[in-house]
């Protein structure tokens, strides 16, 4: 058995990953939603699952956003205090200093943002991002608090995709598809050029500038996860950008000879923005189920996304499977008729703590 459990998280992301034979049952965790997805949905989900399952073999966060991490710090402090619905086996994650490419970016970041002055207004994603780095920690300092290894089957390193071997657990195969040492030196750039672009006009207090700043950010770098098992697969993207996966998929040679990538279920790059991947995306990571993790906060997931999956299946019938009815996927109805293009809208229930996909039975 093959399931994905995407677990109600607002605007943020939190999956369970559960694999299972006569013999054997393994569970991931993918990233903790943001506040109160943890008390509200996770908690309960894990319980439900306690009868049945003994641990979280791994906990996973893909990077260190605040609608990623809060959850991993709640259950990880349940576990401190109570010993939590299952105990956590291993922690992946990587420090700040790898999600924004380089060691040098958040001492620069601070100071960005101290400097700012009025121009600081509305900079809410910086700020966000700046938390994120003291969330990281946080959730590193409890997970070494509590004896839970730190990327042991990296040897302790930074989770890379770089000559990754195919890793296992129970049956599933795990590949880590980003993000690569080129990546991560293509983002130290960005936000080294964003920083010299905006750092002028931030100190100098201009209000404008900041916003304009503050929506034009780099992304962090996220971990990329392929798990395959009983003939089935799941792209997990986090928040990464969609030509990095792309590319990620080629250097490890994972692309079919047409240039395109078959799996059974894709995570849509954050929560839909399309910021973060594009129609071309979309035409080359082909997928029978599009899983959205978003409630319409932020724009997410944009309608302009939202077409160029169904534009990108060509009438290839398909599923989309969103958390939460958004006014995007409202649009996409009337634009583009299900029935017309082939494609249908799954919305999980407002009353549930998770949606889960049975991949194989």
């Amino acid at each position: 058995m093959l399931a994905l459990d995407v677990v109600q998280a607002a605007f943020g992301d939190c999956l369970v990953v559960r694999y299972a034979t006569t013999r054997t049952r393994r569970t991931l965790l993918i990233d903790g939603g943001p506040s109160g997805t943890y008390p509200r949905h996770l908690r309960p989900w894990l319980l439900g699952l306690a009868p049945k399952v003994k641990r979280i073999d791994v906990a996973v966060l893909s990077h260190i956003d605040n609608d990623h991490v809060k959850g991993l710090l709640d259950l990880f402090a349940e576990l401190h205090e109570a010993g939590g619905p299952l105990p956590v086996g291993e922690l992946w994650h990587n420090a700040f200093s790898v999600s924004a490419g380089g060691a040098d970016i958040a001492p620069r970041i601070r100071e960005a943002l101290a400097t700012a002055g009025d121009g600081a207004t509305g900079m809410k994603t910086l700020a966000g991002t700046l938390m994120g780095v003291g969330e990281g920690d946080a959730l590193r300092a409890s997970a070494v608090a509590l004896g839970v290894p730190i990327n042991e089957r990296f040897g302790g390193e930074p989770i890379l995709a770089n000559g990754s071997s195919t890793l296992r657990i129970g049956g599933m195969r795990i590949d880590v598809i980003g993000p690569s040492t080129v990546t991560l030196e293509k983002l130290r750039r960005e936000w080294i050029r964003w920083l010299e672009r905006h750092g002028r006009a931030l100190t100098a207090g201009s209000v404008a500038a900041g916003v304009a700043a503050d929506s034009s950010i780099p992304n962090l770098s996220s971990i990329v996860l392929l798990v395959r098992a009983a003939g089935r697969s799941i792209l997990l993207t986090g928040d990464g950008r969609g030509e990095h996966v792309v590319e990620g998929l080629q250097e490890r040679g994972l692309l079919e000879p047409g240039g395109t990538f078959n799996v059974d279920v894709l995570k849509v790059p954050h929560h839909g923005s399309a910021r973060n991947a594009s129609e071309a995306f979309f035409r080359t990571v082909l997928a029978d189920r599009y899983v959205i993790s978003a409630d319409g906060r932020y724009g997410n997931p944009d309608l302009e996304c939202l077409r160029w999956i169904v534009d990108a299946a060509e009438g290839r019938p398909i599923e989309i499977v969103s958390t939460n009815q958004t006014d995007a996927l409202r649009a996409l109805v009337r634009q583009r008729p299900p029935k017309r293009n082939g494609y249908k809208v799954t919305v999980a229930s407002s009353k549930a703590n998770a949606y889960t996909i049975m991949l194989d039975e």
